[in-house]
């Protein structure tokens, strides 16, 4: 279908999962965020416009029946710098250690479908070749990201997590389907 929109995003174990939701509701309770996404704990790994949505639930079938959920390690904390039509506001991140595990399937995700990227994707594909695999904690204003990375630091522990399933969503938040890995 024509202007359809779709991403693909990796999925955290529940305690991960409720790790960082606790970490974005203590932010969003102490102001600190300015998006209003009520999103899930996850990694983006494509975003896609105008793909056959058969398709692509046929390649995420049969890439993900060849793996098993692998783990993974939050390394640090990473910042999207203000740009853009948001001047005034950071996107900030946990960043997981780029195992090699997690860097073969991000890019080996991308042997298909990469054509769909588009302006939604853009910085997801292979094309544009310098993905920085995030998941997001959120969106605050310029002079509060000092405040928010310390309240981030003193709440993640930085271990060690499984990637479970990767799921395909309606852009930008419907879920459509789930593959367990």
């Amino acid at each position: 279908m024509v202007g359809q929109k779709h991403s693909v995003a990796l999925r955290f174990d529940k305690a991960t999962d409720s790790k960082l939701a606790e970490l974005r509701a203590r932010l969003r309770d102490l102001g600190l965020l300015v998006d209003k996404h009520e999103g899930f704990p996850h990694i983006t790994v494509a975003a896609y416009e105008d793909v056959d949505i058969d398709q692509l639930f046929q390649w995420v079938e049969s890439f993900v029946i060849k793996r098993s959920a692998f783990e993974i390690r939050f390394s640090s904390i990473g910042i999207f710098p203000p740009s853009g039509e948001y001047p005034d506001t950071a996107l900030i991140f946990a960043s997981p250690a780029h195992s090699r595990e997690l860097v073969s399937f991000y890019h080996d995700f991308h042997e298909k479908f990469d054509e769909f990227c588009g302006g939604i994707g853009w910085l997801y594909s292979m094309v544009f070749g310098y993905p920085v695999i995030h998941s997001t904690i959120g969106v605050v204003k310029s002079d509060n990201v000092q405040k928010a990375l310390d309240i981030a630091f003193s709440s993640l522990d930085f271990g060690t997590t499984k990637v479970v399933a990767v799921e395909v969503y309606a852009y930008p938040l419907e879920l459509v389907k789930r593959f367990e890995l």
